[in-house]
């Protein structure tokens, strides 16, 4: 449990710094999330390439990172401080473990409208000349995000380094020194952003509400269909897959039945039994690229929603196992996405 204080702090100012929350398996995870991302990309580990937020991007609920899928509710750490946090039960998105290559200018990880916690570990002692997440206080308030997006839209177009430097410098925030074994906890609607950093290794987990209407499903369902289509891509990923192998070890892990029940209520695309899901062919995880920061001032604003179904799936818009009263929800949404009828594989 988060101390009162921490709570507060996080329902003030979208955020809470956990020192030591992630103590006793900081070393473990490093390691598994050091190695698994070396053997995932091992063609192609030394290449840099800088668009977005940018960074080698790993799916950690695998057979071989057990330490990540323990996190994702069988020790309850992280699930239980997510409720506390979210006031009220929560589902998962996959953990990540991610090399980050650059800096990451202001945004936020939201765009939809759910509500949700993220939790940052980093692996390394981040200060603010060295990639530390900065974050602005109170910009998880609709009224204080929308003044930071207005501001936004009124700087003149960037030209030069010192320039976006000038710009970046303008939005006040606070940089959140780490060390490893600490954890940040931060609304997704948190504007923030890191500056002055190279290769860092992290590893986050990401929890939303579970929704209770119609709307807050939609919206849930195309914020998981997002995370589908982020960044997972150079690696071989059925050996690194979604949820297929967390899923398939349940029955070991006491803990998850309730979590994937969840999952299932709120019409989660991917939590169907292992037969469905390997005739469905959702047994790999989408592309994916990050939930991108707001365009440079100036410049013409970008959109990218999410496609339609993962491209490795035989049956676009026909893989999601979707088997609860949630059903319509996720088939308005995959028919309204694609423009092709979106039928359940198993009608409720």
């Amino acid at each position: 449990m988060l101390t009162t204080a921490q709570a507060d702090h996080f329902a003030t100012f979208g955020f809470a710094v956990l020192r030591g929350f992630l103590a006793d398996r900081a070393a473990a995870l490093r390691a598994e999330a050091d190695a698994a991302i070396r053997d995932a990309y091992a063609a192609t580990y030394d290449e840099r390439i800088i668009d977005g937020i940018s960074g080698h991007y790993l799916p950690m609920a695998a057979r071989r990172t057990p330490v990540s899928a323990s996190l994702v509710c069988d020790d309850p750490r992280f699930i239980d401080a997510a409720q506390q946090l979210l006031g009220g039960p929560v589902i998962p998105e996959c953990p990540e473990g991610v090399l980050y290559f650059a800096e990451a200018g202001w945004h936020t990880d939201d765009g939809i409208g759910v509500q949700g916690v993220k939790f940052a570990a980093y692996f390394d002692e981040l200060t603010a000349t060295s990639g530390a997440l900065r974050l602005v206080p109170g910009s998880h308030h609709p009224e204080q995000s929308a003044r930071l997006a207005a501001y936004e839209r009124r700087q003149p177009r960037v030209g030069t380094d010192a320039e976006a430097a000038a710009y970046r410098a303008s939005i006040p925030g606070y940089v959140a020194n780490t060390v490893p074994g600490d954890v940040i906890a931060f609304d997704l609607h948190t504007w923030h952003a890191s500056f002055g950093g190279r290769d860092r290794l992290a590893w986050t987990m990401v929890y939303q509400r579970c929704p209770q209407t119609s709307d807050e499903r939609d919206r849930t369902l195309r914020s998981v269909h997002d995370s589908f289509e982020q960044a997972f891509r150079g690696f071989d990923r059925h050996r690194y897959p979604i949820w297929r192998d967390w899923l398939d070890g349940a029955a070991a892990h006491p803990r998850r039945a309730e979590v994937i029940g969840r999952m299932r209520q709120a019409g989660h695309p991917r939590t169907g039994s292992a037969t469905t899901r390997r005739r469905a062919g959702c047994c790999a995880p989408a592309r994916r690229s990050r939930r991108w920061p707001g365009p440079p001032p100036g410049s013409a604003a970008r959109s990218s929603p999410p496609g339609p179904c993962a491209a490795e799936c035989p049956r676009p818009c026909t893989c999601s196992p979707f088997t609860t009263a949630a059903d319509s929800a996720a088939r308005r949404y995959c028919a309204a996405t694609s423009g092709r009828k979106a039928t359940p594989r198993n009608p409720a």
